[in-house]
């Protein structure tokens, strides 16, 4: 068994990193915001790596299932922060022995 590839085989993670690439750079998408979490920890190349699979499971998910494709936008990951934060500050508060009750302000909400 041959170990060499050919260039159809090739030309696959090229386009998908060529447009990862592009997603990145986009303005106000769901997939700029993704790019914008890894790069800040793991850098740009694995960033980048990690969006083009995005873009390969959304491409796999819209061809299988004959749905078009609905951007989430940035505003969900951002949700998605604010929540995650939350509940680290109120585990954080738990552990020094403080009892945590939320409420919303009514100028915040």
């Amino acid at each position: 068994m041959s170990t060499a590839t050919t260039t159809n085989r090739i030309s696959l993670p090229h386009t998908l990193i060529e447009s990862a690439r592009a997603a990145s750079r986009s303005n106000g998408t769901h997939l700029q915001q993704r790019y914008r979490q890894p790069v800040r920890r793991r850098g740009d190349k694995k960033a980048i790596i990690a969006i083009a699979h995005e873009i390969l499971t959304a491409s796999w998910q819209l061809l299988s299932t004959d749905q078009p494709y609905h951007d989430p936008g940035p505003a969900r990951l951002e949700q998605q922060e604010i929540e995650r934060v939350r509940r680290r500050a109120i585990r954080q508060l738990e552990a020094l022995g403080h009892k945590v009750i939320l409420e919303t302000l009514p100028e915040a909400a």
